[in-house]
């Protein structure tokens, strides 16, 4: 009884992760990703593609956070606030806004860097000029799927560089 037990709720949670991310969070068909920060006037080129019907920017970038002798290295995701395709969810699938300053973090990633949403983080780009900034943790959400850092797309490209809206 018990094996039968854990397999059906193996198989409910990954069904429930499943149903999270692609119906709540990710629910772009497809992504167009690019090696380099592009101007913005690409993402008009590609709504102009046959069979698109809504596109939307974003940009990750490389970088390490420090809270004293803690560091993490990971890509920060930039969203645009209104963003519709790739949203922020915590597991009760409620969505969560971007904030308009600061980095979103995930409560395990919060809890690896022994950072409270208030606290001021380090993070080193690691990309372009490399630059050095303190930016203050906005707030926390419980991620399905565990590590990520968030921040306001024009914000991530202000602290990075190059690129606007």
């Amino acid at each position: 009884m018990a094996i039968l037990i854990l397999g059906a709720f193996v198989d409910d949670a990954m069904s429930r992760m499943m149903d999270l991310q692609f119906r709540f969070a990710q629910r772009e068909d497809a992504t167009v990703t690019f090696v380099a920060a592009r101007d913005p006037a690409v993402l008009d080129d590609l709504r102009r593609l046959p069979g698109v019907t809504e596109a939307e920017p974003f940009r990750g970038v490389p970088a390490v956070l420090r809270n004293g002798n803690r560091t993490w290295r990971i890509a920060i995701l930039g969203l645009p606030p209104e963003a519709r395709l790739h949203r922020v969810v915590d597991l009760h699938g409620r969505l969560v806004p971007v904030p308009s300053a600061g980095l979103l973090l995930t409560g395990l990633l919060a809890d690896k860097l022994d950072v409270q949403p208030g606290d001021e983080l380090q993070v080193e780009v690691l990309e372009g000029t490399r630059p050095r900034r303190a930016v203050r943790v906005a707030g926390r959400v419980d991620d399905p799927l565990g590590l990520s850092a968030t921040m306001d797309l024009d914000e991530l490209n202000a602290l990075a560089g190059r690129v606007r809206r």
